[in-house]
C-alpha cells in the first residue's frame, strides 16, 4: 500500500493568486443556482450545509491566479501523481484545480475534496461551474472536524478496497486554514491502520479460517440480530471491547449484571462469563 503526499505548504502558486476584490466582482448568481441545484441532487448533505451560508474568503489569503486560474490549475496538477486508487485533495478553494483533477480521471475513480471553510466552498459555487464534479466517485468533505474526516476515510477504505492513496495539497488552502495540513496526518493514520489489519489477516489467516469453520454450526443455529431490534429501546447499555483495561472493569461490571444490558464481542466475552 502506498501513500504519497504532494506539496509541503511552503511553496507559492506559480502565478499571483486571485484576490478578494476580484472574487467579489466576479460572482455569478446564475452559477450559484445551477451549482446548488446540481449539488442538491448529487449530495443533499453538502447542499444543506452551504445553502444558507454566506460566501466568504479567508482574510489575507489569495486563492488562485487573477489572470489564468485554469492554467495555474493545470500546472499544479501536472506536478502531482494522481494514478492512485484513491485521491484526497486538501483544500478546495475556488475549485479550479478540483475540476482539472476530475477532468484527468475517469468517472467512478474515488476522489475526496476537502475544504475546511463552508464559506469558501460557497464562494466557489458562486464563481465556477462545479457541475462536472457531481459524478460517481466524488465525495465532498466541507468541514474542519478531524473525527468526522477519519470516519470518512475509514469507510472509503472499506468500500473501495484501495491499495494506494495520494494526498494532493492546494498550497494557498494550507495558509487559509490549519485543518488542511492535518488531512495528510489523518490519511496516514488510516493507511497505517489498514496495513496493520491486512498484516494481521495474512499472518493469522489459517487460524482465522479454522475458527470460522469451527464456529459455523453456532452461526447457523444462532438467533438473528433482528430479534433484538427495539428490545432495549430507551435503556442505557454498556458496550465492552477487548483491551488492557478490561480486567480492571470486570469487577465493576459484575455489580450491574441483571440491571443494565452488557454487550460484548470477540475476546471480551470470555472474561465476562
Amino acid at each position: 500500500m502506498n501513500s504519497r503526499f504532494h506539496g509541503d505548504g511552503n511553496e507559492d502558486p506559480p502565478l499571483a493568486p486571485l484576490g478578494v476584490d476580484r472574487w467579489n466582482g466576479g460572482r455569478d448568481m446564475g452559477l450559484i443556482e445551477k451549482n446548488l441545484a446540481g449539488l442538491l441532487a448529487f449530495d443533499p448533505a453538502t447542499h444543506g450545509a452551504i445553502a444558507l451560508v454566506p460566501a466568504s474568503l479567508p482574510p489575507g489569503v489569495i486563492l488562485s491566479s487573477p489572470t489564468d486560474p485554469d492554467g495555474e490549475a493545470k500546472r499544479l496538477v501536472d506536478g502531482q501523481d494522481i494514478s492512485s486508487e484513491l485521491v484526497v485533495v486538501a483544500g478546495f478553494a475556488l475549485g479550479h484545480h478540483a475540476l482539472e483533477i476530475a477532468r484527468r480521471l475517469p468517472s467512478g475513480r474515488p476522489i475526496v475534496f476537502v475544504e475546511a471553510s463552508v464559506g469558501t466552498f460557497r464562494a466557489a459555487c458562486e464563481t465556477v461551474d462545479l457541475t462536472p464534479l457531481f459524478r460517481p466517485g466524488v465525495r465532498f468533505f466541507i468541514s474542519d472536524d478531524p473525527t468526522a474526516f477519519a470516519r470518512l476515510i475509514k469507510s472509503l477504505f472499506e468500500s473501495t478496497f484501495a491499495d494506494s492513496i495520494s494526498v494532493i495539497v492546494h498550497p494557498p488552502s494550507l495558509r487559509a486554514h490549519p485543518f488542511h495540513r492535518t488531512v495528510y496526518g489523518e490519511v496516514s493514520l488510516a493507511v497505517n491502520r489498514r496495513q496493520v489489519d491486512v498484516s494481521t489477516l495474512v499472518q493469522h489467516r489459517d487460524q482465522l479460517d479454522e475458527n470460522a469453520l469451527k464456529n459455523l454450526p453456532a452461526f447457523i443455529g444462532a438467533h438473528g440480530v433482528a430479534e433484538f431490534a427495539g428490545v432495549f429501546a430507551g435503556i442505557s447499555a454498556i458496550v465492552v471491547a477487548a483491551g488492557p483495561s478490561l480486567s480492571e472493569a470486570v469487577p465493576h461490571l459484575r455489580g450491574v449484571v441483571g440491571r443494565i444490558p452488557i454487550i460484548a464481542v470477540g475476546k471480551a466475552c470470555p472474561p465476562l462469563r
